[in-house]
C-alpha cells in the first residue's frame, strides 16, 4: 500500500509495471526426419552442432540423405536443429534382460543397439547399474568401449522415486524398458555377493573384457525410405492410444518451436508418394506456422542438364503427366538444381564429388542471414553464399527467367560471387498468383511475428475482458512492434504509424465477443518486398 507521510522528506514507492514483454520466439530451428544410422525412435532430438548428431544419430550415411543436409546446414550457419530418427518397415529393436532388475531394450531399432550391454549388482538395499556401448574390433583391433552410463542407488520397488525402470526411461540415450514388463514386480532373487566378487561398477565399466555384461540382440536395420517414412499424425481418440510418428512428433515439442522443415530424402522418392509426403509436410507447417524448404524430386530431373529445366517446369506446372505442387503454399520454398558437393562421408575417398539436395544449405543459409540482417531480409543475392562446388545445372538467365516466373527459387554460379541462392519466392509466388506472401521473407516475417505474439500473451488469458486488459495488451504488442520498426523490419514512410499499427478495445472486442470470452487484437505491418529487378536508365550525352 502507498506510503503515508509523516515528515516532510522524499519518499519512494515500486510500482510495478503494467506492460509485459513480448519475447521474440527463435526463427530458424530447423526439423530434419529421416532414417539415420542409430539413435531414439520417433523422439524429436535437440541437436546444436554436427559432433553432437555423430555422437546420437551416427553421422554421415549414404542412406540418410538428411545426415547430408544436417551437415550442410551446420556448414552454413545454421545452430539448432531438432532431428526425428524414423526407422523403416522391418527395422528391429535390440532386446536384452539386466539380471535381476528386468528386461530393457535399446532406444532405437538397428543393428546398432547389438553393441549395447547392460550389468547390474545389488548395494545392499539397492542396485547399481551400467549401460555401455562395446564397438567390436576388427582384425588385431580390440574391443573399444565408446560410451558408459552409471546409475547408483536404483530401487526394484516401482512406488520408490529411485525406480530403475523410471530412471532409465528419463535419463539413459541407450536403453529404455521395454513397456511390456514395466507392471510392478517382485525384484528377482539376487546372489549375496562374497567379499572378493563385491567390485564397483566404476572399475569394470569401462572393461572391455569384462564378463559381467549381458549383451542386446536381435537388432535389424531397414533404411528404405517411403512416403510413410515421414510420419502419421496418430490419434489419441482410441484405446490404446496411436502415437504420432516422424514429423508428427514435432507437435509435442511444445512451448518450444521448429521454424523450418527439411525432408531431402523426398527427393528419392517417385513423383507421386512426393506429392503425398509434400501435401503431409505443407498442412503440418501451415497449422505450426513453419516453413518447409522442399527439393524436387529426383526423378524428375534425370535427363541431360539442359533438359532438366524444362522437366523441372514441367514437373511444377503439372503438364509432365506425372504428380506436380499443385496444391501451392505460401509456407514453403523450392529450389533447383541440386548441390555439387566434396562428399564429407568418412568412408568416401579423398576428393570425391557427389550431388546432394539444397534444402539443408539453404536453411542453414536462413539462419546466417537472420542472424546478421534479420528474418525480414531475404535469404537471396550476392552475399547468400553456398560452399558447394557449384550447382549440378547451369541455368541461364532466360531460364532463370521462366522458373521465376513460376516461384521456382534457382541456384546460380557467377564469377567472383560463386554459387548463391538467386531467389526468394515461396511456393505460392508465382506471377500469375499475385499472392501477399509472394516472397519467403514475407512468410517468415510473419510467422516470427504471430508466434511470438502467441506465446508472450498467455498471461491474458482469464483476465477481466475490461479496458484495462486492453491497453496492457496494447502496450506490450506496440513496445514489440515498434522494437521491429527500429530494426528496419517494415517498410518505413517516415512515421511509425505508416509502417504498423496496433488496435484492441472496444471496436475490435465487441459485447457479443466478450461475452463468448474473447478478446480481439488486430495487427498490421507493411512488409519490405525485395527488390528483385533493378533497372538502371542510362542516358549519354554527346559533346557540344
Amino acid at each position: 500500500m502507498p506510503v503515508r507521510p509523516t515528515y516532510p522528506g522524499v519518499y519512494i514507492e515500486e510500482a510495478s509495471s503494467q506492460s509485459h514483454l513480448i519475447t521474440g520466439v527463435p526463427t530458424a530451428n530447423t526439423a530434419f526426419v529421416d532414417v539415420f544410422e542409430r539413435g531414439p525412435d520417433n523422439v524429436p532430438t535437440p541437436i546444436s552442432n554436427f559432433g553432437e548428431f555423430q555422437a546420437t544419430f551416427g553421422g554421415i550415411m549414404r542412406q540418410s540423405r538428411a545426415s547430408y543436409g544436417i551437415n550442410q546446414f551446420f556448414m552454413h550457419g545454421g545452430s539448432m536443429a531438432w532431428v526425428v530418427r524414423v526407422p523403416g518397415k522391418t527395422a528391429v529393436l535390440a532386446t536384452g534382460e539386466c539380471d535381476p532388475l528386468g528386461d530393457v531394450q535399446a532406444i532405437g531399432t538397428g543393428t546398432w543397439g547389438n553393441n549395447i550391454q547392460v550389468a547390474a549388482e545389488q548395494s545392499g538395499s539397492t542396485f547399481n547399474m551400467v549401460v555401455r556401448e562395446l564397438l567390436p574390433g576388427s582384425g588385431t583391433s580390440p574391443d573399444v568401449v565408446a560410451g558408459v552410463e552409471i546409475y547408483r542407488n536404483l530401487s526394484a520397488d516401482p512406488n520408490e522415486p529411485t525406480y530403475w525402470a523410471r530412471l532409465i526411461d528419463q535419463q539413459s540415450s541407450l536403453i529404455h524398458v521395454d513397456p511390456e514388463h514395466k507392471a510392478p514386480a517382485p525384484p528377482k532373487p539376487v546372489p549375496v555377493l562374497q567379499a572378493k566378487e563385491s567390485i564397483t561398477l566404476a572399475a569394470y565399466a569401462t572393461d572391455p573384457t569384462s564378463g559381467k555384461f549381458a549383451s542386446l540382440s536381435g537388432g535389424v536395420d531397414d533404411y528404405t525410405v517411403t512416403s510413410d517414412v515421414f510420419g502419421a499424425e496418430g490419434d489419441s481418440s482410441v484405446d490404446p492410444p496411436v502415437p504420432a510418428t516422424g514429423m508428427f512428433t514435432l507437435n509435442e515439442i511444445a512451448p518450444q518451436v521448429f521454424n523450418l522443415l527439411c525432408l531431402p530424402a523426398m527427393a528419392t522418392l517417385p513423383e507421386t508418394d512426393w506429392a503425398e509426403a509434400f501435401d503431409k509436410a505443407k498442412g503440418l507447417c501451415e497449422q505450426a506456422r513453419a516453413f518447409i524448404i522442399a527439393d524436387p524430386p529426383k526423378a524428375v530431373l534425370n535427363g541431360s542438364p539442359a533438359k532438366q529445366v524444362s522437366e523441372v517446369q514441367g514437373w511444377f506446372e503439372g503438364t509432365d503427366g506425372g504428380a506436380s505442387i499443385s496444391n501451392l503454399t505460401q509456407f514453403g520454398a523450392v529450389y533447383f538444381p541440386r548441390l555439387q558437393i566434396a562428399d564429407p562421408d568418412p568412408r568416401a575417398k579423398p576428393n570425391t564429388v557427389t550431388d546432394t539436395e539444397v534444402s539443408g544449405a539453404m536453411a542453414g543459409l536462413y539462419a546466417a542471414t537472420d542472424r546478421a540482417r534479420g528474418v525480414w531480409k531475404a535469404p537471396a543475392g550476392t552475399a547468400a553464399v553456398l560452399q558447394a562446388i557449384g550447382p549440378t545445372v547451369a541455368v541461364t538467365d532466360s531460364d532463370n527467367g521462366v522458373l521465376n516466373e513460376l516461384g521456382i527459387n534457382v541456384i546460380r554460379k557467377f564469377p567472383v560471387y560463386g554459387t548463391v541462392s538467386w531467389g526468394a519466392r515461396t511456393i505460392d509466388g508465382a506471377d500469375l498468383i499475385d499472392s501477399p506472401f509472394k516472397y519467403i521473407n514475407i512468410r517468415r516475417l510473419t510467422n516470427y511475428i504471430e508466434l511470438s505474439l502467441q506465446q508472450s500473451t498467455q498471461w491474458a488469458v482469464f483476465e477481466p475482458n475490461a479496458e484495462p486488459l486492453w491497453a496492457s495488451l496494447r502496450l506490450s504488442i506496440t513496445g514489440f512492434m515498434d522494437g521491429l520498426y527500429r530494426q528496419g523490419a517494415f517498410y518505413a514512410s517516415g512515421k511509425a504509424s505508416d509502417s504498423y499499427f496496433v488496435a484492441c478495445d472496444a471496436t475490435t472486442t465487441t459485447a457479443i465477443d466478450r461475452a463468448s470470452g474473447r478478446v480481439n487484437v488486430n495487427v498490421g505491418f507493411a512488409p519490405l518486398h525485395p527488390a528483385e529487378f533493378v533497372v538502371l536508365t542510362i542516358s549519354q550525352m554527346t559533346s557540344q
